[in-house]
């Protein structure tokens, strides 16, 4: 007789027996993940505490001042307090980056240890013989110098700033009232020998006019040369019209008080712009005092040259309607008037001294025409010249005799060929080579 509750029974027992099983994977899986935590959490435990170690030993390093050394411009965290993973990973990373082109082989490394040893020596050679010391003392970070330097134990770098800024202080020991007192002191003679110049300046400008005055061009125009002061708006000085006046037309002796207080003001005012240029000056390109001083009294900054031609009854600007020869003209014949004038009119010796001008591509943009008119200005000055051009030859019926040497080179030939001409202000003929070493073929 079958028992009619048989299948549910074995159904029940079979899973029992699922169940059984599963706890029991269930369980093994438990232990090993159990295990594998604990591993990781020991792995996490090392690892923490090397992090912190290497940070610890990191913040130990900086505070050698090895680093700082080795990387001035790099910004260290607060070395007073422990460091954070966040600061301590970003400066190594920033040092990594700086260093990583450095060479850590054996032979670098030897190397650095000589050279270390070489200037430790030197330093402290010369700390002694100037009453200091320099002690070094090794640690696991390296070689560690500290300098006493007044009774004061300092790391080489802050010695190094502190000493720029005692030395910077030490260039601004001339108060304001020093200053005060040399400007003052001096103002008399600074005025008298500004006068000296301008006013040498001035009869050099006239002897320039004389000399444009009497040769014109070929065409009959003429030309002169102006000083004249800037405005206040272009950087002349303020008053410089009315101290001006002063400088060019009565001699410092005989200058009135009210004379002397113009000028006197005119160069304060000159002085005081200059310092406060130079204090605004960005990284203290501003200079000592005297190169403020020179600055402030150069009077060749306070005018500029002007070139008019005489057109029509009246004395105009080079810069108004002319052809471009014309305008080339005014730029080149009062030059000649200059070297002309600076050789004294031929006055000096006896006549026979060349009044040498070099001129060194010449004549750019004139035309043949005006280049023939420059030459006979040239001669109408009595000047000599030495000129190099490319193209020009310098043969001109105004000129009566020129001496030329044409130059040719040829590609691939390390050699210049010279051969020589001459002109004798109507044709120009080929000379013999004096130098030449061999005959001619």
């Amino acid at each position: 007789m079958k028992n009619p509750a048989g299948p549910d029974v074995e159904q029940s027992d079979a899973s029992r027996n699922t169940a059984d099983e599963e706890l029991r994977r269930a369980g093994e899986a438990r232990a090993v993940a159990r295990q594998r935590a604990e591993i990781a959490g020991n792995a996490l435990d090392e690892r923490t505490e090397a992090r912190a170690r290497a940070v610890a030993g990191l913040q130990q390093y900086a505070g050698t001042s090895l680093l700082s050394a080795a990387l001035p411009d790099l910004e260290l965290p607060d070395l007073h307090g422990p460091w954070t993973i966040d600061p301590a990973l970003s400066l190594a990373r920033r040092a990594e980056q700086a260093l990583g082109g450095l060479a850590d082989d054996d032979e670098t490394w030897n190397r650095v240890q000589r050279q270390i040893n070489l200037e430790l020596t030197e330093l402290q050679r010369a700390l002694s013989a100037l009453g200091h010391q320099a002690p070094a003392e090794t640690s696991d970070w390296g070689l560690v110098v500290h300098i006493v330097y007044q009774n004061r134990t300092e790391r080489p770098d802050r010695l190094a700033a502190r000493l720029a800024e005692e030395i910077g202080q030490r260039g601004e020991l001339l108060t304001a009232k020093e200053r005060t007192v040399l400007e003052n002191h001096l103002e008399a003679e600074i005025a008298a020998e500004i006068q000296r110049l301008m006013q040498g300046a001035e009869r050099r400008i006239d002897a320039i006019n004389r000399e444009l005055h009497q040769r014109p061009t070929s065409t009959g125009v003429r030309y002169r040369l102006r000083w004249q002061p800037l405005p206040e708006a272009d950087g002349a000085p303020v008053g410089l019209d009315a101290a001006r006046k002063r400088l060019l037309a009565t001699s410092s002796d005989l200058w009135s008080t009210d004379d002397r207080r113009v000028v006197g003001s005119m160069l304060q005012q000159r002085i005081a712009a200059e310092r406060e240029r130079a204090d605004a000056a960005a990284g203290g390109d501003g200079g000592g005092l005297l190169d403020q001083l020179a600055r402030a009294l150069d009077y060749r900054r306070w005018h500029r040259f002007r070139v008019e031609r005489w057109q029509d009854g009246h004395w105009r600007k080079l810069s108004g309607p002319a052809s471009s020869g014309e305008r080339a003209l005014g730029l080149t014949v009062p030059l000649f008037a200059a070297v002309a004038s600076f050789y004294g009119g031929g006055q000096d010796g006896d006549g026979s001294s060349p009044r040498l001008m070099l001129l060194d591509e010449a004549f750019a943009g004139i035309d043949d025409t005006a280049r023939a008119h420059c030459m006979g200005l040239i001669r109408a000055f009595d000047l000599d010249f030495v000129i190099t051009s490319e193209r020009e030859w310098a043969c001109y019926a105004e000129l009566p005799g020129v001496a030329i040497c044409q130059l040719q080179r040829r590609e691939g030939i390390d050699a210049v060929f010279v051969s020589r001409w001459s002109w004798d202000g109507r044709a120009r003929t080929r000379d013999a080579d004096p130098d030449r070493r061999f005959a001619p073929g």
